[in-house]
């Protein structure tokens, strides 16, 4: 008689999300914990983008399931133009407590 192996798989959920930076740049990325990435955009430790336009503020953020679903979904938002990026974070613009500035 076999054994079985039980396996917990557990969920975790992933962020994308567009911030505004200096000079009015955006910038697009993906995360497990907004403030804890946000904070390292501060800081310098983010993205090579981050460190040479300094991040003000996030615009707009969308949770998905899964690290590869937020890896389409940013690689499918980099593809938009201005335009078009600007009419996603209108449709999913960041609410009080939610989101995260510089001066927070």
């Amino acid at each position: 008689m076999g054994r079985f192996k039980w396996v917990m798989v557990v969920h975790q959920l992933w962020w994308i999300y567009i911030l505004e930076c200096e000079g009015g740049f955006l910038y697009t990325g993906i995360t497990t914990d907004l403030q804890r990435r946000f904070d390292m955009h501060c800081q310098g430790r983010g993205a090579r983008y981050t460190r040479m336009h300094r991040p003000l503020r996030f615009l707009g953020v969308k949770s998905v399931d899964g690290r590869a679903e937020a890896s389409r979904e940013e690689f499918r938002l980099k593809q938009l133009s201005r335009t078009e990026k600007w009419l996603w974070i209108k449709a999913h613009a960041c609410g009080d407590g939610f989101c995260y500035s510089a001066d927070s």
